[in-house]
């Protein structure tokens, strides 16, 4: 496969799925503002590591941003949330997967839900950010109509995989099934000297 790789398969998913399950509060959109990221409308998310909070006043008045312009100005500065110190189960098995992985800077990470009929529509995750990390999903819960899709290419994932996905390639995703799909999706980079944390 050129844009999936399947890294590894049979982790020990469910004290994760089970904390996860226990905390469904957490979920929110996965944006609060749409037009920063309308591919991704129809997912909810648990954030576990962001970008700080943009400085409003940095902005000229009028000036409007998209997800590339807010992925170059924070590539190389990731903050914990609330969220990742409670989820101590989430953030194990993101530790675990990282052993599985070349060394690297652990970057942006969150829960993702795909609900029964949830669609990701199809985008390409623009920036300096996805320049320099490499995308991961940890499959907790899925079912055997969620398919998940590139140009040329397609999967069909299992819980306990670990995939590697080259999101700069234009992709999308659909639930046709009648349970949610829940990935812990993480950015790792593998080059030390862009982070400065």
């Amino acid at each position: 496969m050129i844009f999936f790789d399947h890294i590894a398969s049979n982790l020990n998913v469910i004290p994760a799925l089970e904390e996860v399950m226990a905390n469904n509060n957490l979920f929110a959109p996965h944006t609060k503002v749409k037009a920063i990221s309308p591919a991704l409308e129809e997912v909810e998310s648990i954030h576990l590591r962001i970008h700080p909070p943009v400085e409003v006043q940095s902005r000229k008045e009028g000036e409007h941003w998209d997800a590339k312009d807010l992925a170059d100005q924070q590539a190389r500065s990731i903050i914990d949330t609330e969220a990742f110190k409670q989820l101590n189960q989430v953030r194990k098995l993101i530790e675990h997967a990282m052993t599985l992985l070349p060394a690297g800077h652990l970057g942006r990470a969150y829960i993702s839900k795909l609900v029964p009929g949830g669609k990701i529509y199809p985008h390409v995750d623009p920036g300096l950010y996805f320049a320099i990390h490499n995308r991961y999903h940890i499959v907790l819960t899925t079912n055997p109509d969620v398919e998940f899709f590139t140009e040329t290419e397609n999967i069909k994932c299992q819980p306990g995989e670990l995939w590697r996905f080259n999101n700069r390639a234009k992709h999308w995703g659909e639930n046709k099934g009648s349970t949610d799909r829940l990935h812990i999706i993480f950015d790792i980079a593998h080059n030390p000297r862009f982070y400065d944390y």
